[in-house]
């Protein structure tokens, strides 16, 4: 599948430009070096710095379930330490389809967490490679049309995203941001699994949280 290649490609840029963050050769097929490269110690080393900037963002997603289009709605949070972001978020999804004998409607609610590494990053937009892993349920309510029986079942799902996005800043504290990648649920969900392309809008809280202190110090001096 070609946009399963494309994913694949964008996996190994985004490991490709982690190594080079840490001092490494960026040529992939390089002489193995004497310490071995670990993900974790690039985090580590971003958060320790502590000078993360809180960010609020509205996270809408256009994917597919079951091959009709099914919109996912939600809000996440968090913080960026200069090439690396952390987030949080919450978010729903739902899909309805109908039959000569039957209805369904399928409802989709999970927690994910983000990280986000940036491989530009400047005060009016930058580009990053997104990965989220998250946790949620989804609820089966299937109609009999005839009889109006109704059967519901609810299992959990395990939603898993890999993409490239970017955002731009066209106000001091608001910007919008989108994501292009191919989502997977490794956990029962299976009809959740499609490519994905999100937009929403990015609050910048940080800068105006610091405008705020700034100007209520020039007042009360």
């Amino acid at each position: 599948m070609h946009f399963g290649k494309a994913i694949g490609f964008v996996t190994v840029f985004f490991m490709a430009n982690i190594a080079r963050s840490q001092g490494g050769d960026s040529t992939l097929f390089s002489k193995p070096r004497s310490k071995a490269f670990n993900p974790i110690d690039t985090l580590r080393y971003y958060v320790n710095k502590r000078n993360g900037r809180f960010l609020l963002s509205l996270d809408g997603k256009n994917a597919y379930i079951n091959g009709v289009s099914s919109p996912v709605v939600g809000f996440r949070f968090g913080l960026s330490y200069d090439k690396v972001a952390l987030y949080s978020g919450l978010y729903s999804s739902n899909y309805f389809s109908r039959t000569q004998k039957d209805t369904t409607s399928i409802n989709f609610g999970y927690v994910a967490t983000t990280i986000e590494y940036y491989l530009a990053d400047n005060w009016r937009y930058d580009v990053f490679v997104p990965i989220s892993i998250g946790i949620g349920s989804k609820t089966i309510e299937k109609t009999e049309i005839l009889s109006g029986n109704k059967k519901n079942t609810s299992e959990a799902f395990v939603p898993v995203e890999i993409g490239i996005g970017g955002t731009v800043r066209f106000l001091r504290y608001l910007g919008m941001a989108g994501s292009l990648g191919y989502r997977w649920s490794l956990y029962q969900g299976s009809d959740y699994s499609s490519p994905y392309w999100s937009m929403g809008f990015t609050l910048y809280t940080g800068t105006l949280w610091r405008d705020t202190k700034e100007a209520y110090r020039r007042i009360n001096r």
